[in-house]
């Protein structure tokens, strides 16, 4: 019992160090970004250039005024507007940082990242923080979520909000899980290009709903491969779409993953040998 008592004040206080070390890098970040402004504001302006693209075919659904498997130009709003919030916070916070893993495994600069006093995953898979990506479709998306909210009639309440937003940070932990996976490859093959191309394909299913692919499609893409899983849920969720099963998955799937990626990354580390070796 003491042991166990040990084992989590040790627990809480290195989630405090790291939720401190967090905070630290969110502020060298915005201080970086905001020493070349210019950078900034191009990214922000290609990014909402990206996001106007995803709204061009929701243009064309209001235009034309059709349902889509029982989903309305409004529920499509919603779901885009979802999408957006979640691609802010997976491309802003995360996958910046996954581009730069094989690289740190071929040219070695990831030895000198070993030797930090905190963890390697937490230092090299969150250390890089672009705010250009996160506040363009942030603040395009939630615009979206908002009317949609409010066109479709979904009552607001403290349930309706706080179960959306967990179901937005299940999405997120799912994203976060499931495609650090091929990046890890690099630990084994040099050249991972092809492999990253594909999942970056991969994370392009989420720009539709669901309801347009076949049952076994979206089975698949929920309960194996969960990429449909990561944005489909909230908005689901607050068009009464979602089913029970739908529910406990999204409370297991992200602890699955994370736990299946976290044993994928202790294998790679072990298998890693320095570039200078």
């Amino acid at each position: 019992m003491l042991q166990l008592v040990v084992n989590m004040r040790g627990l809480i206080s290195s989630i405090k160090k790291h939720i401190i070390i967090y905070w630290h890098l969110i502020k060298v970040n915005l201080n970086m970004q905001m020493e070349y402004r210019w950078n900034f504001f191009i990214g922000f302006i290609v990014e909402g250039g990206f996001l106007f693209t995803k709204l061009m075919y929701l243009i064309v659904i209001y235009n034309i005024d059709i349902s889509i498997n029982g989903y309305s130009p409004d529920h499509m709003l919603l779901y885009v507007g979802s999408f957006s919030i979640i691609t802010a916070i997976y491309t802003g916070f995360i996958m910046v940082n996954f581009y730069e893993i094989p690289k740190h495994v071929k040219e070695g600069s990831l030895d000198m990242l070993i030797t930090k006093p905190v963890s390697l995953q937490f230092l090299l898979t969150l250390r890089r923080i672009d705010f250009s990506m996160i506040l363009s479709n942030f603040l395009g998306g939630l615009i979206m979520v908002i009317i949609a909210w409010e066109r479709i009639g979904i009552k607001l309440s403290i349930a309706n909000l706080m179960s959306y937003i967990l179901l937005i940070i299940s999405g997120v932990i799912i994203a976060y899980s499931l495609f650090l996976l091929p990046q890890l490859l690099s630990f084994w093959i040099i050249e991972t290009k092809s492999i990253l191309m594909i999942s970056h394909r991969a994370w392009e299913f989420n720009t539709m709903p669901m309801v347009i692919y076949s049952k076994i499609i979206q089975r698949v893409g929920i309960f194996f491969i969960p990429i449909i899983a990561i944005s489909n849920f909230p908005s689901l969720f607050l068009v009464g779409q979602i089913t029970l099963v739908q529910i406990i998955w999204a409370v297991i799937a992200p602890i699955l993953f994370l736990i299946l990626s976290r044993l994928i990354w202790n294998l790679a580390i072990r298998n890693y040998s320095s570039a200078s070796s």
